[in-house]
């Protein structure tokens, strides 16, 4: 009984076949490469940019204080960058408020000169649960 298998074997008489047939010269076909080279250059390339979306977030934290002012500082965070948009968790609706109505533009553009413009599009302020950390 012949089973028919998922993945067929390396047949070289129906390499010889084809290889008369379509009148192919005598190497026989290189067996397939293995994907990891593949795998690792494309690994590498999202640990590259990781790296680089890692370092300028390290700099934001460090120089929050400095970019915004202490006052601020204790009560707004940078939570996360997604999508150049700068998430910033605010510890109350007072401070929300003010900063969205006050601030806003002055701070992205601030966070803009520190990081570039093509980092930080837009900055969004959103309730924060945990405190700010004092600087």
């Amino acid at each position: 009984m012949n089973v028919m298998t998922r993945r067929s074997r390396y047949d070289k008489s129906r390499w010889q076949q084809e290889r008369e047939r379509f009148h192919l010269s005598q190497q026989h076909p290189l067996p397939p490469e293995p994907a990891g080279d593949i795998r690792q250059a494309v690994l590498d390339i999202f640990t590259h940019m990781q790296t680089e979306e890692r370092s300028a977030w390290r700099q934001l934290e460090r120089e929050w204080a400095k970019l915004v002012g202490p006052e601020i500082a204790k009560h707004a965070r940078p939570v996360r960058l997604e999508q150049n948009v700068l998430v910033v968790g605010v510890d109350s609706s007072v401070w929300m408020n003010e900063l969205i109505s006050y601030q806003q533009s002055t701070l992205l553009a601030r966070c803009q000169q520190c990081l570039g413009q093509e980092r930080i599009k837009a900055i969004r302020f959103q309730p924060d649960a945990r405190p700010a950390q004092p600087h």
